[in-house]
């Protein structure tokens, strides 16, 4: 029997969209897609989700890698232009917040299942700095408890992420399903005995999904 319910949050219950808050913080055009790849598509970013380079580090490293490859010319940037993104590198870096969006529609969720005697977690390939903005996402409140890859050095789908956050917080593997919307995470969670529900972007269907588990929530999508 299905006892515990563990959100993913990146495009499960927040909405991870750094390209387009790129946009919405006026980087300039010519500047956004240069930062999204040498930022968010960099293997810091991947250490930071895993607690083994720091955010100074993280800064330093793609703030180098960026002004060595604007002098080789891999961009249509003139090396005049390496102090402002620099520095909004820099900016990015010191304000998360400004990164994230919660998904509203699914926002009651958490604290449905908790009405019905469910215990609800969180399981996040996330740095940091997500403590600087986790009071934007108003159902994490809801949540029993909250497991951040930065803060324990691994990574989902490692089996060890898994293990961990069931001992972490005292769960049966059996008793126990994640919702993600990657399926290798979801696939990682199976091999430890988790059930998994891969989240498509459609509350209706997750909602349908967990009845299927055996799971009723307390409420209704509204």
């Amino acid at each position: 029997m299905i006892r515990n319910i563990v959100f993913d949050m990146g495009n499960v219950l927040l909405d991870w969209d750094p390209r387009s808050r790129i946009r919405e913080l006026k980087i300039p055009e010519g500047h956004q897609a240069i930062i999204f790849k040498e930022l968010f598509c960099s293997p810091e970013w991947v250490m930071f989700d895993a607690g083994k380079i720091d955010q100074a580090g993280v800064v330093a490293r793609t703030q180098q890698r960026l002004e060595d490859h604007v002098r080789a010319g891999f961009y249509q940037a003139e090396a005049e232009e390496i102090p402002s993104m620099k520095e909004e590198i820099q900016w990015i870096m010191d304000h998360p917040a400004e990164l994230v969006r919660p998904i509203e529609e699914m926002q009651f969720l958490p604290g449905a299942l908790e009405a019905k005697g469910y215990h609800t977690f969180l399981l996040t390939n996330a740095s940091v700095l997500f403590r600087k903005y986790e009071h934007k996402i108003p159902s994490f409140r809801d949540l029993e408890g909250i497991f951040v890859s930065g803060e324990h050095w691994m990574l989902k789908p490692d089996a060890q992420i898994y293990e961990a956050l069931l001992s972490e917080f005292g769960l049966k593997a059996e008793e126990t399903l994640f919702i993600d919307d990657n399926p290798a995470n979801v696939a990682g969670g199976i091999i430890c005995g988790i059930e998994g529900i891969v989240f498509e972007n459609d509350v209706d269907k997750l909602i349908k999904d967990l009845k299927r588990f055996g799971v009723e929530i307390g409420k209704e999508k509204q």
